[in-house]
């Protein structure tokens, strides 16, 4: 396995939070379709999607 000094590189950084997103996002469609209604806590509120959302924009390009 190749070792990076310094920080991951970009196409690193997007795919961990592609997939973080996936698990989120996978999490949240489960609970749906087992009735209930999804929900943030309140410290993450909309400014955890806003702040992944800016991430796969930083990363993607």
């Amino acid at each position: 396995m190749r070792r990076y000094p310094g920080p991951p590189p970009n196409w690193f950084t997007c795919e961990l939070t592609v997939q973080a997103l996936w698990c989120f996002t996978c999490h949240l469609q489960q609970m749906v379709e087992d009735g209930q209604a999804p929900s943030m806590p309140e410290r993450y509120s909309w400014r955890f999607l806003c702040t992944a959302q800016d991430a796969l924009r930083e990363n993607v390009g």
